[in-house]
C-alpha cells in the first residue's frame, strides 16, 4: 500500500494514532484537524481515501462530506461519536462509504480502508465499460407496467408477461427487482 490518506480530526491523539497505524500499514496519511483545512486540502491533494470526524471545528464533516462529494469520488469513511440511525442513514445519503463509531479498534478501521482502497483500485482496473448488466425483457414489461402506478406495493405477477426470448436458455447474471425509471 502507497495511498495517500487525508485523516480529518480535530483530537490530536486520535490523528496521531490514525496517522501513526496507517504509516504503519504503509499508507502515506496527511492529516487536517478542521473542516476549512479539509475543505482547501480536498480539490488538490489527490488522496486515495478520507477518514472523516463529524464533529468539526470550522465546517461540519457533513459540509466536508458534501464537497468531497460534489468534486470527487474519493471513498470516505466517516469517524464519529454518532450512533444514532438518523446520523448514520443521513450521511448514506450524502455519500459516505463506510461509517465507525467511536471508540473505535485500530485493526478493524485498517481492515475498512484495506477494503475501501481495495474496492477503488479494482474499479480502476476493470472500468465502468466492462461491468455489465444481464436484464430480460420480462424486466422492461414490468418496470413499464409498473411506471406511473400508485406507490403501492405490487408483485412482478400483476405484471403481463412477456416469453422468454434467450435461446441459450441461461439465467441472467443479475436480475432487476426494483423500480426501474424508463
Amino acid at each position: 500500500m502507497d495511498e495517500k490518506i487525508l485523516i480529518v480530526e480535530d483530537d490530536a491523539a486520535i490523528n496521531r494514532l490514525l496517522s501513526d497505524a496507517l504509516t504503519g500499514a504503509g499508507c502515506r496519511p496527511q492529516s487536517a484537524f478542521s473542516g476549512s483545512e479539509a475543505s482547501l486540502l480536498l480539490p488538490e491533494g489527490g488522496f486515495d481515501l478520507v477518514i472523516l470526524d463529524l464533529m468539526l471545528p470550522g465546517k461540519s464533516g457533513e459540509e466536508v462530506l458534501e464537497e468531497a462529494r460534489r468534486d470527487n469520488t474519493v471513498p470516505v469513511i466517516v469517524l464519529s461519536a454518532r450512533v444514532d440511525k438518523e446520523s448514520k442513514l443521513a450521511l448514506l445519503a450524502l455519500g459516505e462509504d463506510d461509517y465507525i463509531t467511536k471508540p473505535f479498534d485500530v485493526d478493524e478501521l485498517l481492515a475498512r480502508v484495506k477494503a475501501q482502497l481495495r474496492r477503488v483500485s479494482d474499479y480502476a482496473e476493470t472500468g465502468r465499460d466492462d461491468m455489465a448488466l444481464s436484464v430480460i425483457p420480462r424486466h422492461f414489461t414490468i418496470a413499464r407496467y409498473l411506471r406511473g402506478k400508485s406507490r403501492r406495493r405490487r408483485t412482478a405477477i400483476d405484471a403481463p408477461r412477456v416469453p422468454d426470448s434467450r435461446p441459450d436458455r441461461r439465467k441472467p447474471k443479475a436480475r432487476v427487482y426494483t423500480s426501474l425509471n424508463i
